[in-house]
C-alpha cells in the first residue's frame, strides 16, 4: 500500500518551506497586539527565490539605495 507517511494536517507532513511560512506568520501574529497600528501598512511576503536583480554583496549595493534601518 502506498500513500503519505503522515496525514496532511500534522506538522511532520509539512515541507521546510511550509514550516518557515508558519513561523513567519506566528511571529507577525505575536507583534500585532503591541505594534498593530505601526504594522497596519506593512505587507509581509515570503519569496521562494529572490530575484537575480536583488542579489549581490548586500541590500542596496546594486541599486544604490540606502540600507533601511
Amino acid at each position: 500500500m502506498r500513500g503519505p507517511l503522515a496525514p496532511s494536517h500534522v506538522p511532520i507532513a509539512k515541507s521546510r518551506s511550509e514550516r518557515f511560512d508558519d513561523l513567519v506568520l506566528d511571529a507577525v501574529d505575536r507583534l500585532k497586539p503591541r505594534w498593530g497600528a505601526q504594522l497596519a501598512s506593512v505587507e509581509f511576503a515570503i519569496e521562494e527565490v529572490p530575484p537575480l536583480s536583488e542579489l549581490g554583496d548586500g541590500p542596496g549595493l546594486l541599486s544604490g539605495e540606502p540600507i533601511p534601518f
